[in-house]
């Protein structure tokens, strides 16, 4: 997962130190490997359907977050599992959008109980 804000410095001529800084875009892209249960999310890949990921680090109370993308899309991925019966693995980049329900790009939700 990799989150940037692309906060820049706003220099001013004959100033040593930066005046202001501007705010960017946040961006959040990242990369997955998965492993495709059925074929419904092999073609929500495929497809570049939105999609949601959440998942939590941590193990316990005070020391656990939640990490929520409610909307993103894959950009590209191709099978590189073995087939033939056999589990398909993929490596799927994907870049997370804007959720107006939930009016961010990313949240994260610390446990405290």
């Amino acid at each position: 997962l990799r989150i940037n804000n692309n906060i820049y410095a706003v220099d001013v001529v004959g100033q040593y130190e930066t005046y202001d800084f501007g705010l960017g875009v946040f961006d959040v892209t990242g990369s997955m490997t998965a492993v495709f249960e059925n074929k419904d999310l092999f073609d929500a890949v495929v497809n570049h359907s939105d999609l949601a990921l959440s998942f939590t680090i941590g193990a316990s109370a005070n020391n656990k977050y939640t990490f929520t993308l409610p909307k993103l899309k894959t950009t590209n991925g191709s099978p590189v599992g073995p087939g033939n019966g056999r589990a398909v693995v993929m490596e799927v980049p994907f870049t997370a959008i804007f959720d107006s329900t939930l009016g961010a790009t990313m949240s994260v939700t610390r446990a405290v109980a």
